[in-house]
């Protein structure tokens, strides 16, 4: 998972190293083979290996922590024991679920390649040059810090366990493992499809500032043996490009949707989980209770680090449609051709009627879905507060002598 040695020279190159990734793992079992613009989507015996070994993985993650699960009833709190016996085999399921989805819409994830490619060519067909190897760096970064964060989780939870017997250190690290890898590609893979649909709208935006400034809203172009010429015009042209980059916008909506709303729900129930568990705990449990509850609060919070930068990641595609639009709106105070002043505000009204946004059935990325999550999460830890039937054995009421 190294940096490539040479720059990337398109689209393909920048998603190579990521595609290797997450066909290791198992959740995208498929290859892009082929020189763009004729590239095909191929399914290797390779690819249908690793795909078994992690649903194999992932059914023994369900198995033991479901139909076995007395191995994970380590404490005395009822909350406790049943939200682990659940957890870890949810987690499987929906990783399952999503490495089927990928091979399911594998042609439709290679259109969309197609389809950005299509744009970059647009772009260097107006003299604008892309920084492939800035794009391949910042999605490298997340990477990394993806790993980091998911190596440094499950560290933690097998230090954590020590005192723990050795069949439930093991299998509470390896569900661990296994569930939060699935978890860390499916987001990754969203937050980079919202990089990268982001970055060309910020190329758009370069390309319309730099013909901002020098005034010149055509580009002639020879041929390459300088006999025929081709007058491109620049606002037609980027007005095309940005259609294309809203169209893959809607794409990788109903992509990613069922897969994301699936994560971010669970993590919400999730946070309603941890954040009650480690409220008991810490009044009433016993310091094994406590170590448990701090390796599902470290997986809490590698969990909303990810949930944030998707939102962050919507955020960025939301931006380029804005930035834009403040553009084009200082290219019509600056402009008194009619001609070009026409053809700018029709590009800013297609602009306004199909802002581009990642968005599910239910809900836009941006904060203030944040927002509203935070609040759902507030209003249910209220109400598991007025009851007091989920604790554990060793309560008053149970002690006593009338019950």
């Amino acid at each position: 998972m190294s940096l490539q040695q040479k720059p990337p020279r398109h689209i393909y190159d920048v998603l190579d190293p990521i595609f290797k990734f997450s066909r290791m793992v198992g959740i995208m079992p498929y290859h892009l083979k082929g020189e763009p613009p004729f590239v095909e989507v191929k399914v290797t015996s390779c690819n249908v290996f690793s795909f078994m070994v992690n649903l194999l993985a992932n059914g023994a993650c369900v198995y033991f922590n479901f139909f076995n699960s007395r191995l994970t009833l380590v404490t005395g709190s009822t909350a406790m024991d049943k939200g682990l016996g659940y957890l870890w085999p949810l987690g499987s399921f929906v990783s399952v679920l999503v490495s089927i989805d990928n091979i399911l819409r594998r042609r439709t994830t290679g259109a969309i390649i197609e389809e950005l490619f299509a744009v970059d060519r647009s772009l260097q067909r107006k003299q604008h040059q892309i920084n492939h190897a800035r794009q391949a760096r910042v999605l490298m970064r997340i990477l990394i810090v993806s790993i980091g964060l998911f190596t440094i989780g499950t560290l933690y939870s097998i230090l954590m366990s020590s005192t723990f017997s050795l069949k439930s250190r093991a299998l509470n690290s390896f569900s661990y493992a296994l569930t939060g890898c699935g978890f860390m590609v499916v987001n990754f893979q969203f937050i980079c499809a919202g990089r990268i649909v982001a970055f060309r709208f910020n190329e758009i935006e370069q390309c319309f500032q730099k013909h901002l400034d020098s005034g010149q809203w055509w580009i002639v172009k020879k041929d390459r043996w300088g006999r025929k010429e081709t007058t491109i015009d620049v606002i037609a042209a980027l007005g095309d490009d940005f259609a294309a980059l809203v169209r893959i916008v809607g794409r990788i909506n109903r992509i990613y949707s069922n897969q994301i709303v699936a994560c971010i729900s669970g993590v919400c129930l999730f946070s309603i989980f941890v954040i009650y568990v480690c409220t008991f705990t810490y009044y009433h449990g016993s310091i094994q209770e406590l170590r448990l509850a701090s390796i599902m609060f470290t997986a809490w919070l590698v969990y909303v680090t990810m949930v944030v930068m998707i939102f962050h990641a919507g955020t960025e595609v939301s931006a380029g449609g804005r930035n834009l639009l403040n553009l084009l709106n200082i290219a019509l105070h600056r402009e008194h051709d009619l001609n070009i002043r026409k053809k700018l505000t029709n590009l800013s009204q297609q602009i306004l009627l199909r802002p581009p946004k990642l968005q599910n059935l239910f809900y836009e990325f941006n904060w203030k879905t944040v927002f509203s999550m935070f609040g759902f999460i507030v209003s249910y830890l209220v109400i598991l507060t007025q009851f007091d039937t989920i604790s554990d054995n060793r309560t008053d009421d149970s002690a006593s002598p009338n019950g």
